[in-house]
């Protein structure tokens, strides 16, 4: 118990004396055409929920942004029915400190769409969901404020999925 105490706090040290880092992808050719994207948001531990981030306000600030960039928002259920169509897939693995009041997160946006898997013989040929982009991000939070925290995050990795994006189309 106290080496995984010891070990958690000295993450939380490096972090602190470490600046914030983002690690990006370069504009990728995979973002040219695309019609239209949904938002999915991936599942929250009930920890961070308690702590007041909501799965639901994550998705709507990211489909409100990029509606704003002026590209076509869709449900997920319509992705793949929309020519061009792709989704974001939103990450967030949250780690909280045992005391509570500090909080550890990586967030991640990738960006899937159909891919297909060329075969010697077209019959062969394979549809599938590959991530062709994405962008993610390291940060510390204080408990009291982590939705925020989380919100303002996410707005930057849209950001620059929303600035790769006008660069190719």
């Amino acid at each position: 118990m106290r080496t995984v105490n010891l070990t958690f706090y000295c993450f939380i040290i490096a972090l602190i004396l470490t600046p914030i880092t983002s690690l990006t992808a370069s504009p990728s050719l995979s973002l040219k055409g695309i019609s239209a994207v949904a938002v999915r948001i991936d599942h929250l531990p009930d920890f961070a929920k308690s702590d007041g981030v909501s799965e639901i306000a994550l998705k709507k600030s990211a489909e409100q942004q990029l509606a704003e960039a002026r590209i076509k928002v869709v449900e997920y259920k319509d992705w793949e029915k929309t020519l061009g169509g792709s989704y974001l897939y939103i990450k967030i693995v949250p780690s909280r400190s045992y005391s509570g009041q500090k909080y550890v997160i990586f967030t991640e946006i990738e960006l899937y769409q159909s891919v297909i898997l060329i075969k010697a013989q077209i019959e062969q040929n394979k549809i599938i969901h590959g991530n062709t982009w994405s962008a993610g991000k390291l940060m510390n939070c204080d408990s009291i404020s982590v939705n925020t925290c989380l919100l303002n995050s996410l707005n930057q990795l849209v950001d620059i999925f929303i600035k790769d994006y006008n660069k190719v189309n």
